[in-house]
């Protein structure tokens, strides 16, 4: 009898057969790598996405040490988190040199050094970090889920490291669950972006729209497009500018070719 006329004897139905470890929510026995490298990959690219978040912030207007500590964190734990490690963490002294290089000049001098004012600096900026991160959570979510990546940064407990007393910081991760929305076709399979879960990254196309209801004798809501007001209210002024000058040219012209007097005029 050969090999493929031998009965499979105690075959049982695998559940997870044919579907990504993703789908079936399983992790195959003998892929533990690979489910660390995916770990690894969502905390880098959601760490990326912080990383540029914190860097937007600080070039709008925010003003903190906290920011400043984030940037460098989520940069820090972005290159490690690349090289495999799903896990990262840094001591103080770690993370004081990555926000002096980040700052520069001049202000690199308040976090470098062995002093008593650099470490109070960094702790306050941590304590600031974790109570002002949630601030930051629906730009988070916003560009987490625009760029595709199904997970959002949040700050993990820091932890002693071994037997010393430093102490480790780090970032963890949020799971997203992205919008199902229809993918606009790609030309190419190689030119469509994809995304940590190997699926099509999905573009969301966003309606700038606000209802008005309920309005008597109006069956249906009043909608209302704001870039349609926001046109409106840019040429309202230059209208208004333009009826006025006309008025006024008039008003001098008129002046100008009569006889009579401006009060004879006005009477």
């Amino acid at each position: 009898m050969s090999a493929k006329d031998t009965p499979m004897l105690h075959a049982e139905h695998q559940t997870n057969e044919g579907r990504r470890w993703e789908e079936s929510g399983k992790i195959p026995e003998g892929d533990e790598s690979t489910a660390i490298f995916s770990q690894a990959a969502l905390l880098s690219y959601a760490a990326n996405v912080g990383e540029q978040a914190a860097a937007d912030c600080r070039e709008s207007g925010w003003r903190g040490d906290w920011l400043v500590l984030l940037q460098a964190l989520c940069a820090l734990t972005a290159r490690h988190a690349e090289s495999g490690n799903p896990t990262p963490t840094f001591t103080a002294e770690r993370l004081r040199e990555e926000v002096a290089q980040t700052v520069g000049t001049p202000e690199s001098q308040w976090w470098l050094g062995d002093t008593d004012s650099a470490r109070k600096k960094f702790t306050n900026a941590w304590k600031t970090l974790a109570t002002d991160l949630p601030r930051l959570s629906e730009n988070l979510r916003g560009r987490a889920i625009k760029g595709g990546v199904p997970g959002m940064i949040t700050l993990a407990e820091p932890e002693r490291l071994g037997t010393t007393n430093a102490m480790g910081y780090g970032l963890a991760v949020l799971a997203l669950d992205l919008p199902m929305t229809r993918a606009k076709p790609a030309t190419s399979p190689s030119a469509q972006p994809v995304s940590l879960a190997g699926t099509p990254v999905l573009e969301i196309d966003y309606q700038e729209e606000m209802e008005v209801y309920p309005i008597p004798g109006v069956r249906r809501p009043l909608r209302i497009s704001l870039p349609g007001w926001r046109g409106m209210l840019v040429v309202a002024p230059l209208f208004g500018a333009l009826v006025v000058g006309g008025f006024l040219a008039w008003l001098l012209f008129t002046l100008w070719m009569s006889n009579e007097p401006p009060r004879v005029l006005f009477q």
